[in-house]
């Protein structure tokens, strides 16, 4: 059964230090998803830094439980984090190949419904191996994306937080939470926690932030440029939607 595992980062902010303000209107809200009451949600993948174990559990997780909907939330590629470090990192032919065979391919010999990449609509043939266009995903980096899935949560992509407690683990979902007014599930950080906020008010709304791992392989990331402090490895997240929506984060030991 899908668990209600909330882990709280304690503490309370300081009077002194402003609540940061988010800038989500130019985040491109995607329409809201109909019909699927059970999503797998695959996190970033920082190609060519993958694990092709992580990826077989968790496609294997997909093809057991079968799910209306895939969304792969946070980063395919490595050169989008390095990006954010100001660093060129071009999409490579053999990082194009990398995603196909180890990711895509795979993807769709268990998966042929609807599929979000970043916010972004795919699809993927089983027959043709065809269907998402490396170029496509070259020309087109991820932008600021929202994806709703229902009134009550979103997940959020490439959204900038400029909060000094970002950092702890759940915050960054969380902080875009409270600016949007529902729960966010994110795979852009590459942590695995989740952050809970009741705002007092006459309905003591309280918000979520999931953040969900990542499906990178960090001993291999560390001998790169990029850091994975409090990185933690993780696979699919399954949510069932109906009146409640239940959120399970599946941690795979290293």
């Amino acid at each position: 059964m899908p668990s209600r595992r909330a882990i709280t980062t304690g503490g309370t902010m300081s009077s002194k230090i402003p609540c940061p303000h988010l800038e989500v209107s130019g985040a491109a809200w995607t329409p809201e998803i109909h019909k699927a009451n059970v999503i797998a949600l695959i996190p970033s993948l920082h190609i060519p830094f993958h694990s092709k174990r992580l990826i077989k559990l968790t496609l294997a997780a997909i093809a057991y439980q079968r799910p209306d909907l895939v969304i792969q939330t946070g980063p395919m590629f490595a050169r989008e984090t390095l990006a954010t470090l100001h660093c060129s990192a071009p999409l490579t032919p053999e990082e194009c190949n990398l995603a196909r065979r180890d990711f895509l391919e795979p993807l769709a010999e268990c998966h042929q419904g609807p599929l979000l990449i970043n916010g972004r609509r795919a699809a993927i043939s089983p027959v043709s191996r065809q269907g998402v266009s490396m170029d496509d995903l070259a020309e087109h980096p991820p932008v600021p994306t929202i994806t709703k899935l229902s009134d009550d949560l979103c997940v959020a992509d490439n959204i900038e937080v400029n909060s000094p407690y970002a950092w702890i683990p759940g915050n960054h979902a969380l902080t875009v939470a409270k600016e949007i007014g529902t729960s966010v599930v994110t795979g852009q950080t590459n942590r695995q926690a989740e952050a809970r906020f009741t705002r007092l008010s006459t309905r003591n709304q309280t918000v979520r932030g999931v953040e969900i791992g990542t499906l990178a392989d960090l001993r291999r990331l560390r001998r790169s440029s990029i850091s994975t402090e409090d990185w933690k490895n993780g696979f699919a997240v399954l949510l069932v939607l109906s009146d409640a929506i239940a959120i399970e984060r599946l941690t795979c030991a290293r």
